[in-house]
């Protein structure tokens, strides 16, 4: 099985939601991110994502263990120099 039923099977359709919208959530702040600073430093997190997405396709290693991990420690890294509370203070008036 892959990790997208793993997934579904143990935490349901909301948990499959919940699950799908956080990894989509990370790939796109990392990729932001990586189109922003244009060094191959920040491309790392978006090519990790990118890897574990694709392998979540064939095999249930995302969920447990170095797969979640890695999963972690990229959205920390994309959310961490990416902040859309900064980007929201810096464009509201006042």
């Amino acid at each position: 099985m892959n990790a997208y039923i793993d997934v579904w099977f143990q935490l349901g359709l909301v948990g499959l939601v919940a699950f799908v919208g956080l990894i989509g959530l990370a790939f796109i702040r990392s990729w932001l991110l990586e189109s922003r600073q244009r060094s191959f430093v920040y491309a790392r997190p978006a090519l990790v994502l990118l890897v574990l997405r694709t392998t979540a396709l064939a095999e249930s290693y995302l969920p447990v263990g170095f797969g979640w991990l890695a999963f972690v420690v990229c959205s920390v890294k994309a959310s961490r120099e990416l902040s859309w509370r900064k980007a929201f203070a810096a464009t509201r008036p006042g």
